[in-house]
């Protein structure tokens, strides 16, 4: 994995593993029986993301499409913006079998462009993937860490 939000690699399949038993103790309830809180795509595939690797029992079940334009809002950002719009006006995303098999497909090389004015995300909804950050945060910082209830 590689680093993100300020997590090493390293950490955040720290974390991961650590969601994961608490997966199997029962303790928190698997992302694969949960729709994609992005497009609602029901997938065995679905994905765990994490934006705070240092709150293990806490995730957002993503499909891989939106998983992976997730992470790449940073350095595509037109992509990320395109989907969120299309999500807003009904799209679903294609069930991939994992991130190798989207990032292999055609749809994913198409060059895709939102505008050529950058809008915030916010002015396409208010749940939390709108409220990412577009630029990259080191969370480690205390004065940056989400709190969750």
């Amino acid at each position: 994995m590689k680093d993100y939000n300020g997590f090493s690699g390293e950490e955040r399949m720290s974390s991961y593993n650590k969601l994961k038993y608490k997966i199997q103790k029962g303790e928190v309830e698997d992302w694969k029986n949960k729709p994609c809180e992005i497009c609602g795509l029901q997938s065995p595939t679905n994905m765990a993301h994490q934006e705070d690797y240092a709150n293990h029992k806490h995730y957002h079940t993503l499909c891989v499409e939106c998983h992976m334009k997730l992470h790449g809002r940073f350095s595509k950002p037109f992509i990320w913006l395109r989907h969120l719009n299309d999500v807003k006006n009904g799209y679903v995303s294609t069930p991939y079998n994992s991130a190798n098999h989207y990032f292999s497909t055609q749809k994913r090389m198409q060059k895709q462009e939102f505008e050529k004015n950058i809008i915030s995300p916010l002015e396409l909804g208010d749940e939390w993937f709108h409220k990412l950050s577009m630029q990259k945060i080191n969370l480690k910082k205390e004065e940056n860490t989400i709190k969750y209830e």
